[in-house]
């Protein structure tokens, strides 16, 4: 996505995020942390998770995946 477009992120509080400061540096947003168990803050990344898991199940390796398919699915 074009940094341009980004304006905030929201994360849950998982140690993937720890440098979420230097991120937020980076492409000059705003990040936001949703409140443990309460996966209803981030409906919209739910829905978009349980979309890709049609085609993604977990344990997939991104690194099999074509990039050209990752643009075909991002049209949906």
């Amino acid at each position: 996505m074009p940094t341009e477009k980004l304006k905030t992120m929201m994360f849950d509080n998982s140690k993937e995020f720890a440098g979420f400061k230097e991120l937020e540096k980076s492409l000059s947003m705003h990040s936001y942390f949703a409140n443990e168990y309460s996966s209803w803050e981030r409906g919209t990344n739910e829905n978009t998770n349980g979309l890709l898991r049609q085609f993604f199940p977990n344990g997939t390796d991104f690194h099999q995946v074509s990039q050209w398919l990752l643009t075909k699915l991002r049209s949906y």
